[in-house]
């Protein structure tokens, strides 16, 4: 797995993950404190996340961080 695709892989799991808990992305930015485009960014695969930023995703989407590995 090339890293465009693992990058894609975890925007797919954050995305689905945001959507079953009903959050926009201006939710979920707030509640991690980073803008809505990287989010957007992120979900998109189009940018890496940090390791402390997967972190606060997961909490905030009230999941482990394994769960978005792919």
């Amino acid at each position: 797995m090339n890293s465009s695709s693992c990058y894609r892989e975890i925007g797919d799991l954050i995305r689905i993950n945001r959507e079953k808990l009903g959050l926009t992305q201006e939710a979920l930015s707030l509640m991690i404190q980073l803008s809505r485009p990287t989010i957007t960014n992120i979900e998109a695969g189009r940018q890496p996340v940090r390791i402390h930023y997967l972190y606060r995703i997961a909490d905030a989407l009230k999941i482990s961080i394994h769960d978005l590995m792919p």
